[in-house]
């Protein structure tokens, strides 16, 4: 049975760094036909300062992040020092960019090492991680709407692609929903324990913040998501790109939500195609639409991608020292047994 499980566990890794390999093919294999002299002449005229200023507001942003979350356990009676929480969002945030998951499996793994790190149960962890979702992607969802109205109107995109990107949220906005209702008692026996699962913790969730806290926290999430879009137009000032924020922001807005997509890992090759393709109908030539687009890769996904793998591993490195610590204790403690 264990040998079944871990040849399992080996062709889903290999499936998975399989994808990754071909979303990072798929980009070379674009720029290639782009003209990647041209793009790479663009990526120069960037000075590298800039793109530490940046790589600074990335981390800005990620450790906003995890201060909601770290917020949000310690108003549930479950506190971790901050730095913890840091790395253990960053190792969720690596699992994130490597598997094609939707960030459900990010997500899963924040919820398990929370778990081991406190006293408290899944429940109550569920309960933190359901408030947490919620003020993060309601901002999330209002913005996209509204970007994808502009970018319809704007720049004249196929009605079936603005038909997918609605329809994409209007089903993440039910499955929202769905976490806060308990399901009925006439659905399957194995959907309607995870309805309540999910009721129970929904509970739990309303007792976490007051009015005002959620809304503080609501406000945080919108400096995160206007965030992103500054980022890019930073790049775009720095590479001479005269595109107003206004247009900027709802592409990448859309280009985001279509890497969302569990085709490849982090939306390698589906975020840049389709970021490429908005850009070059906003009158942006191709290589320094391609320029655009890597630097803001750079900075949002390998920058972030290197640094959530530090501290994972320094996680790692850190709960592998505790339990060689308590070795000898829990030893001392069984054979007095």
């Amino acid at each position: 049975m264990d040998t079944y499980v871990n040849q399992k566990s080996s062709n889903k890794l290999v499936f998975k760094t399989a994808l990754w390999l071909l979303g990072i093919s798929l980009v070379a294999l674009m720029i290639h036909f782009a003209g990647w002299e041209n793009i790479l002449a663009s990526v120069r005229s960037v000075h590298p300062t800039f793109l530490l200023l940046l790589c600074i507001l990335q981390v800005g942003t990620l450790a906003l992040s995890t201060y909601q979350l770290y917020y949000l356990m310690k108003c549930s009676g479950a506190a971790l020092p901050f730095m913890k929480v840091f790395s253990i969002y960053m190792t969720g945030h690596l699992v994130e960019n490597i598997t094609p998951s939707l960030k459900f499996g990010g997500e899963a793994v924040k919820v398990y090492l929370l778990k081991k790190h406190t006293r408290s149960n899944y429940k109550q962890i569920a309960g933190v991680f359901l408030v947490y979702k919620l003020v993060s992607l309601l901002p999330f969802l209002v913005i996209l709407l509204v970007s994808a109205s502009l970018v319809y109107w704007r720049l004249d995109i196929h009605a079936w692609i603005y038909a997918g990107v609605l329809a994409f949220s209007v089903l993440m906005v039910g499955a929202l929903c769905i976490g806060f209702k308990k399901m009925g008692k006439r659905m399957p026996k194995p959907i309607a324990k995870i309805g309540n699962f999910l009721g129970q913790a929904a509970h739990h969730a309303r007792q976490v913040l007051n009015k005002k806290q959620f809304v503080q926290m609501m406000a945080i999430s919108c400096f995160i998501w206007l965030a992103y879009p500054l980022k890019l137009y930073m790049i775009a000032m720095l590479l001479g790109i005269q595109v107003p924020f206004i247009i900027l922001a709802p592409i990448l807005y859309v280009g985001y939500m279509i890497s969302m997509l569990p085709l490849a890992p982090g939306g390698l090759g589906s975020f840049e195609g389709s970021m490429v393709l908005m850009l070059s109908r906003t009158a942006v030539s191709v290589p320094d639409a391609w320029a655009a687009v890597l630097l803001l890769r750079f900075i949002t996904y390998w920058f972030s991608l290197f640094l959530s793998t530090l501290f994972a591993a320094l996680l790692l490195l850190g709960t592998r020292k505790q339990t060689f610590q308590t070795w000898p204790v829990a030893r001392q403690t069984w054979d007095r047994k």
